[in-house]
Protein backbone atom coordinates (compact mmCIF):
# COMPACT_ATOMS: atom_id res chain seq x y z
CA UNK A 1 0.00 0.00 0.00
CA UNK A 2 2.96 2.13 0.32
CA UNK A 3 3.82 1.92 -3.31
CA UNK A 4 0.30 3.49 -4.09
CA UNK A 5 0.92 6.02 -1.14
CA UNK A 6 3.86 7.28 -3.06
CA UNK A 7 2.18 6.85 -6.78
CA UNK A 8 -0.59 8.93 -5.40
CA UNK A 9 2.58 11.54 -4.81
CA UNK A 10 3.86 11.55 -7.96
CA UNK A 11 0.68 12.09 -9.58
CA UNK A 12 -0.22 15.01 -7.20
CA UNK A 13 3.13 16.44 -6.65
CA UNK A 14 2.19 16.03 -3.16
CA UNK A 15 6.17 16.19 -1.10
CA UNK A 16 7.47 15.50 -4.66
CA UNK A 17 7.86 17.15 -8.30
CA UNK A 18 4.88 15.47 -10.11
CA UNK A 19 5.65 12.82 -12.78
CA UNK A 20 3.09 10.96 -14.09
CA UNK A 21 5.53 8.15 -15.29
CA UNK A 22 6.71 7.61 -11.82
CA UNK A 23 3.04 7.51 -10.79
CA UNK A 24 2.14 4.52 -13.09
CA UNK A 25 5.73 2.95 -12.23
CA UNK A 26 4.62 2.35 -8.55
CA UNK A 27 1.24 1.72 -8.99
CA UNK A 28 2.28 -1.02 -11.64
CA UNK A 29 4.60 -2.61 -9.02
CA UNK A 30 1.90 -2.33 -6.75
CA UNK A 31 -1.32 -3.90 -8.57
CA UNK A 32 0.97 -6.55 -9.94
CA UNK A 33 1.00 -8.16 -6.66
CA UNK A 34 3.90 -9.69 -4.00
CA UNK A 35 3.93 -12.08 -1.12
CA UNK A 36 1.82 -9.40 1.14
CA UNK A 37 -0.70 -8.89 -1.55
CA UNK A 38 -0.38 -11.85 -4.33
CA UNK A 39 -3.65 -10.54 -6.30
CA UNK A 40 -2.26 -7.24 -6.07
CA UNK A 41 -3.39 -4.04 -4.29
CA UNK A 42 -6.77 -3.12 -5.63
CA UNK A 43 -6.46 0.65 -5.43
CA UNK A 44 -3.00 0.60 -7.21
CA UNK A 45 -5.10 -1.60 -10.17
CA UNK A 46 -7.78 0.93 -9.93
CA UNK A 47 -5.03 3.67 -10.68
CA UNK A 48 -4.01 2.23 -13.27
CA UNK A 49 -7.29 1.94 -15.07
CA UNK A 50 -7.74 5.45 -15.00
CA UNK A 51 -4.22 6.33 -15.82
CA UNK A 52 -5.15 4.46 -18.93
CA UNK A 53 -8.01 5.76 -19.10
CA UNK A 54 -6.76 9.00 -19.34
CA UNK A 55 -4.10 8.89 -20.90
CA UNK A 56 -1.91 10.26 -17.36
CA UNK A 57 1.50 8.95 -17.60
CA UNK A 58 1.00 6.59 -20.24
CA UNK A 59 -0.52 6.01 -23.57
CA UNK A 60 -4.55 5.95 -23.51
CA UNK A 61 -5.48 2.50 -23.99
CA UNK A 62 -9.25 1.73 -23.43
CA UNK A 63 -9.09 -2.13 -23.50
CA UNK A 64 -6.11 -1.81 -20.94
CA UNK A 65 -8.03 0.65 -18.55
CA UNK A 66 -10.77 -1.80 -18.64
CA UNK A 67 -8.52 -4.55 -18.19
CA UNK A 68 -7.16 -3.03 -14.76
CA UNK A 69 -10.29 -2.14 -13.78
CA UNK A 70 -11.67 -6.01 -13.92
CA UNK A 71 -8.77 -6.94 -12.26
CA UNK A 72 -9.60 -4.34 -9.39
CA UNK A 73 -13.21 -5.22 -9.72
CA UNK A 74 -12.58 -9.21 -8.78
CA UNK A 75 -10.71 -7.68 -5.79
CA UNK A 76 -14.02 -5.47 -4.52
CA UNK A 77 -13.17 -2.16 -5.14
CA UNK A 78 -16.36 -0.78 -5.74
CA UNK A 79 -15.31 2.50 -7.96
CA UNK A 80 -13.37 -0.21 -10.48
CA UNK A 81 -16.73 -2.22 -10.08
CA UNK A 82 -18.52 0.70 -11.15
CA UNK A 83 -16.15 2.02 -14.21
CA UNK A 84 -16.32 -2.04 -15.28
CA UNK A 85 -19.90 -1.76 -15.42
CA UNK A 86 -20.26 1.31 -17.26
CA UNK A 87 -17.44 -0.18 -19.94
CA UNK A 88 -19.72 -3.07 -20.50
CA UNK A 89 -22.80 -1.46 -20.99
CA UNK A 90 -21.59 1.18 -23.49
CA UNK A 91 -19.38 -1.14 -25.05
CA UNK A 92 -15.98 0.94 -24.68
CA UNK A 93 -12.78 -1.23 -24.14
CA UNK A 94 -14.66 -4.09 -23.99
CA UNK A 95 -17.69 -6.09 -26.01
CA UNK A 96 -20.89 -4.67 -25.21
CA UNK A 97 -22.83 -7.10 -22.44
CA UNK A 98 -25.63 -5.71 -20.58
CA UNK A 99 -25.32 -9.20 -18.54
CA UNK A 100 -22.04 -7.94 -17.38
CA UNK A 101 -23.29 -4.65 -16.99
CA UNK A 102 -25.34 -5.33 -14.56
CA UNK A 103 -23.71 -7.78 -12.58
CA UNK A 104 -20.88 -5.17 -11.96
CA UNK A 105 -23.27 -2.63 -11.23
CA UNK A 106 -24.77 -4.67 -8.59
CA UNK A 107 -21.53 -5.29 -7.07
CA UNK A 108 -20.80 -1.64 -6.83
CA UNK A 109 -24.64 -0.85 -5.51
CA UNK A 110 -24.07 -3.67 -2.63
CA UNK A 111 -21.30 -1.86 -1.64
CA UNK A 112 -22.98 1.56 -1.42
CA UNK A 113 -21.88 3.67 -4.50
CA UNK A 114 -24.72 5.56 -5.21
CA UNK A 115 -23.97 6.31 -8.73
CA UNK A 116 -23.78 2.22 -9.00
CA UNK A 117 -27.30 2.37 -6.98
CA UNK A 118 -28.91 4.43 -9.13
CA UNK A 119 -27.72 1.92 -12.48
CA UNK A 120 -28.60 -0.80 -11.36
CA UNK A 121 -32.39 0.68 -10.28
CA UNK A 122 -32.68 1.89 -13.88
CA UNK A 123 -31.42 -1.60 -14.98
CA UNK A 124 -34.22 -3.11 -13.18
CA UNK A 125 -36.96 -0.51 -14.12
CA UNK A 126 -36.42 -1.81 -18.06
CA UNK A 127 -35.12 -4.95 -17.20
CA UNK A 128 -31.40 -4.23 -19.24
CA UNK A 129 -29.12 -7.36 -18.48
CA UNK A 130 -31.39 -8.62 -15.80
CA UNK A 131 -34.94 -10.27 -15.33
CA UNK A 132 -37.39 -6.59 -14.40
CA UNK A 133 -38.29 -6.00 -11.57
CA UNK A 134 -39.53 -1.99 -11.19
CA UNK A 135 -39.85 -2.51 -7.65
CA UNK A 136 -36.49 -3.67 -6.97
CA UNK A 137 -35.54 -0.81 -9.24
CA UNK A 138 -37.12 1.29 -7.23
CA UNK A 139 -35.63 0.58 -4.09
CA UNK A 140 -32.35 1.19 -5.58
CA UNK A 141 -33.02 4.68 -7.27
CA UNK A 142 -34.24 5.53 -3.51
CA UNK A 143 -30.98 4.26 -2.22
CA UNK A 144 -28.91 6.25 -4.58
CA UNK A 145 -31.41 9.70 -4.15
CA UNK A 146 -30.16 9.19 -0.06
CA UNK A 147 -26.65 9.44 -1.87
CA UNK A 148 -27.87 12.62 -2.95
CA UNK A 149 -27.44 10.80 -6.87
CA UNK A 150 -30.71 11.70 -9.31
Amino acid sequence: EAMVNLGVCYEEGRGVPLDLSKSVTWFKLAAKGNTEYPNGVRDAQHNLGACYMDGQGVRKDKVLACGWFKRAAKNGQAESQHNLAKHYFFGSGVRRHLRKAAYWFLQSARQGCPEAQLEIGMRYVVGSGLQRDPEKGLRWIQKAEQGNVT
